[in-house]
């Protein structure tokens, strides 16, 4: 059982899924604002890099770790959805 982060395409706004193992796994299907933090993490570790072709538009983006903060027992994720040209030149980006 797995978890669905939806990722709006850049291009085209058509939503996206990308599965996630971080969870409670229990087939939620969250959005990139109310993810819990461990499914965000778990989807940008996916094994494509974090990296989504658009089904609509074929459009390549990434889903991106920008912050991780961990204040008084809380753990929050910041993340930002990038378009890529490919997952050569999103590994050289990193």
């Amino acid at each position: 059982m797995f978890d669905s982060v939806m990722i709006q395409c850049p291009k085209c706004a058509t939503e996206n899924e990308i599965q996630s193992k971080g969870g409670d796994c229990t087939m939620t299907t969250y959005y990139e604002h109310n993810a819990p933090p461990m499914v965000m993490l778990d989807a940008i570790a996916d094994k494509d890099y974090g990296v989504v072709t658009c089904k609509k538009c074929a459009a390549k983006y990434c889903l991106e770790l920008v912050r991780v903060n961990a204040w008084k027992n809380k753990l929050t994720v910041e993340t930002r959805v990038s378009t890529i040209i490919s997952v050569t030149q999103k590994m050289h980006l990193e």
